[in-house]
């Protein structure tokens, strides 16, 4: 259980403004205004972060502290085993600390780059410091910030003062009093170019999307791709029955490199980052448009039910732990997938094409010899989340999100077999999340509520059956609910419509179904190397990059003509591979051709995948 917190609450909220318009040095400058006692105070700099599941406080990129009550300056001190903390000792007299700082975006193209010239995330959690063991529920915030002049932003929170965009003037927006809980969950985007669009009008409850971009045809959503977005909306709400929003904001971004950190959930807003030419080549994205439905579900699976050991009361306690993970994130990769498809936002085609995907991936992972799917959701605190892995398919960072997503494949079918297709997963969604609508704190749960609710929608012994997947050391029960379902994972010599799609998003020739490679179409570096493939087998790695084919300069077509020649046996395929300034030649002795995953209908009546799938 997390650490319990005993510090009294500051009597009056803490002031944060937030001066974000210096784009040329990328830096925000904070002046925040700390209510305390005299004595001894430490304050904190948030480390644990919901959503991440992980350390990344970012400390370091907070510069320039200084700290001062009544015009002078007070001494701080960090501590050297806790570098978030910040020991202060206040004078008898002194009921306010005034706080200096700058937080420094990096200069390059990587995930600490908040700022680039068109574009910023404000993100409260790297711009405060905190009273150390305060409820982060209990601390209340007035935050402003003001944004470059003629630019315009998207949020979840609604300011009480400012906010109108002037081309000549800075923007300036003031937030009424309200929990660090909500503040640190309340991200801004801001950038030159933005559109917003009306995915749900209800007034009750509106749903809206803010594109942003440094293009203008990137910002550009047509009425057909809005109208699939509030189909999202419509099946997610006939799914969980509630909302657990007052209002929700999509935060989109849309371009390179500042729009491929991904997705990251919040309350009532979620930020999403997609490479360019997103909205204009929509058909060609679709591999993407689970992104959305996945952190739009964790309003619901995430946020309001949480699970217990991730919840901790402010963000320097107890180290969050990761073992419902395969809920949070797994039945999240679930329901996101198929709401992807419930309102069109994915093609039936391209759904099986990434299940197939999936599952193969699972069948082929070595590492399930040594580590099973429920040590994976170790990996947020592990630091890993997939980042500078070299060897993927022995190592098997963050499995829970795919495998989660055959786990939750099997229960739905499970409960549908069970119940005579009264009852599926649906109502468990209803049952588990759909209860108290409007309630956003979070409501938390454990291993034994889940058994719980699954014995409520079907009696079963759940427990066992969860278990037996989240402790095996194979693949072979997570691909009940396709078995089950209807279908078969087998191999074509064409990719599938998501496979197909997806190397031509990634600019890569995926064939580790075949020689066990994955090649970059521009250059020819191995993206990844299946453990204890053909191409493994042959001493090759993602240190090499592939120079030639049997002799012949790398193209990737000729890579693929390569291997189809080669089937039966007409000998083995020569890649020569540099490493570094070092160039070699291997055989792989490969002859089955090229194969990729795909979904094939057994003689099973029932197609229950397809039912899952359709809008309700």
């Amino acid at each position: 259980m997390p650490a319990a917190t005993t510090a009294v609450a500051p009597a009056a909220p803490i002031e944060l403004r937030v001066d974000a318009t210096d784009i040329d040095h990328r830096r925000m400058q904070v002046h925040e205004v700390v209510p305390v006692a005299p004595g001894k105070v430490t304050l904190q700099y948030p480390h644990w972060i919901p959503g991440t599941h992980s350390p990344i406080g970012n400390v370091y990129r907070l510069a320039g502290l200084q700290i001062h009550a009544h015009g002078h300056a007070i001494d701080w001190e960090r501590d050297p085993a806790d570098v978030e903390s910040f020991r202060v000792t206040v004078p008898a007299g002194v009921t306010m600390l005034e706080l200096d700082f700058d937080h420094l975006s990096s200069m390059k193209d990587n995930d600490d780059n908040e700022i680039v010239h068109d574009m910023l995330d404000v993100n409260w959690r790297k711009l405060l410091l905190y009273p150390m063991g305060v409820r982060a529920s209990d601390v209340m915030v007035e935050a402003s910030v003001t944004l470059p002049a003629g630019w315009d932003y998207g949020t979840s929170l609604r300011p009480m003062h400012g906010g109108a965009v002037d081309a000549h003037a800075p923007t300036h927006l003031d937030f009424p009093a309200m929990s660090l809980e909500m503040l640190i969950d309340s991200p801004i985007i801001s950038a030159r170019l933005v559109r917003h669009y009306v995915v749900d009008p209800d007034p009750k409850h509106p749903v809206n999307l803010h594109v942003f971009a440094n293009e203008a045809a990137q910002i550009d959503v047509s009425d057909a791709v809005l109208a699939q977005h509030t189909q999202l909306v419509r099946q997610a709400l006939a799914l969980f029955g509630a909302r657990h929003y007052d209002h929700y904001d999509f935060l989109l971004v849309v371009d390179d490199p500042f729009g491929v950190k991904g997705g990251l959930e919040h309350h009532q807003s979620s930020e999403n980052g997609v490479r360019r030419n997103y909205f204009v080549d929509w058909d060609k994205s679709a591999p993407r448009h689970a992104l959305l439905p996945h952190e739009y579900v964790h309003s619901w699976n995430g946020k309001f039910r949480r699970p217990r050991d991730l919840w901790t009361p402010t963000y320097n306690d107890t180290p969050m732990q990761g073992s419902l993970l395969w809920v949070y994130e797994g039945l999240t990769n679930y329901w996101g997938e198929v709401l992807a498809a419930r309102s069109g936002l994915m093609p039936p085609a391209v759904a099986h094409g990434m299940l197939a995907s999936e599952a193969a991936t699972a069948l082929a992972r070595a590492g399930h010899d040594w580590r099973n799917l429920q040590d994976t959701t170790n990996d947020p605190v592990m630091m890993t989340r997939g980042r500078g892995l070299d060897w993927i398919d022995w190592q098997r960072p963050v499995d829970y999100y795919p495998e989660g997503t055959l786990l939750w494949l099997s229960v739905d079918v499970k409960l549908r077999q069970l119940s005579g297709d009264r009852r599926s997963l649906d109502d468990f969604a209803k049952l588990f999340h759909g209860r108290d609508d409007g309630r956003i704190s979070p409501e938390l749960y454990d291993f034994n509520d889940i058994v719980r609710a699954l014995d409520t929608v079907e009696h079963f012994d759940w427990a066992r059956y969860l278990r037996e997947r989240l402790d095996a050391h194979d693949a072979n029960g997570l691909l009940d609910g396709i078995r089950n379902g209807g279908w078969r994972v087998s191999y074509a010599e064409k990719p599938n419509e998501f496979a197909r799609m997806q190397d031509e998003l990634n600019e890569e020739t995926n064939l580790v179904d075949s020689l066990g490679i994955s090649v970059s179409s521009k250059d020819g570096m191995l993206k990844r190397v299946l453990w204890g493939g053909p191409a493994f087998q042959a001493g090759l790695s993602i240190a090499d990059t592939l120079v030639a084919v049997n002799s012949h300069v790398y193209r990737a077509d000729l890579l693929k003509q390569t291997v189809t020649a080669a089937k039966g046996g007409t000998g083995p395929i020569q890649l020569m591979v540099k490493e570094s300034d070092v160039y070699r030649t291997v055989s792989i002795p490969y002859a089955d051709g090229l194969r990729y995953p795909v979904l094939e209908r057994t003689d099973d009546p029932k197609n229950y995948l397809d039912e899952i799938l359709a809008p309700k």
